[in-house]
């Protein structure tokens, strides 16, 4: 008997959507699916989350883990497949070790390398006391970063949510997610 698929809450859908939705992109950005199937793609790299949700094993990572394996498995069997029909259509040969990981994704595959300029712009628009605070978090706890600049605590929160909504309507949540 299979297991129960788990209910997904809203922040989880929201983040298996944006999962799909950036592999989606890369797919398109690459040039293995046309732009125009960017959509049909995404709602594919959701479906296939989705119905392997009950494979979701809780105890060996968050579902925000499992989706982004899923959807990052699928989206290399679908650029190798797209690859693989354009270079049989052309008369070409197939080598399937061109079609790795690293050929799709680039040599980090943990990384989104596609986004770094965004990423750049957003910081490169911030005030330097938010550049202060966000370097300070990458070393100390809030707790000690508010001392360490006379703050308190909820205001570094506030602080820290001001600059979260710069990323997310920069189109970066995936990267806040990770964080």
């Amino acid at each position: 008997m299979p297991c129960p698929k788990p209910a997904l809450s809203s922040p989880q859908f929201e983040a298996l959507h944006a999962t799909a939705t950036w592999h989606a992109g890369l797919l398109v950005r690459r040039g293995f699916v046309p732009r125009q199937a960017h959509d049909d793609i995404r709602q594919h790299l959701v479906a296939e989350c989705l119905a392997r949700m009950d494979r979701h094993d809780p105890t060996r990572g968050s579902i925000r883990t499992f989706t982004e394996q899923v959807a990052r498995s699928e989206a290399i069997n679908l650029g190798k497949s797209r690859h693989t029909a354009r270079r049989l259509a052309a008369g070409g040969e197939v080598h399937v070790s061109q079609a790795s990981d690293e050929w799709i994704y680039g040599p980090s595959a943990d990384v989104k390398p596609d986004c770094r300029f965004d990423v750049h712009r957003v910081l490169a628009g911030l005030s330097s006391e938010d550049h202060i605070i966000c370097s300070g978090l990458v070393v100390l706890p809030v707790s000690a970063l508010a001392k360490s600049l006379g703050m308190s605590r909820g205001s570094l929160r506030r602080r820290v949510e001001r600059i979260r909504r710069t990323f997310e309507d920069a189109g970066l949540r995936i990267y806040l997610e990770a964080a």
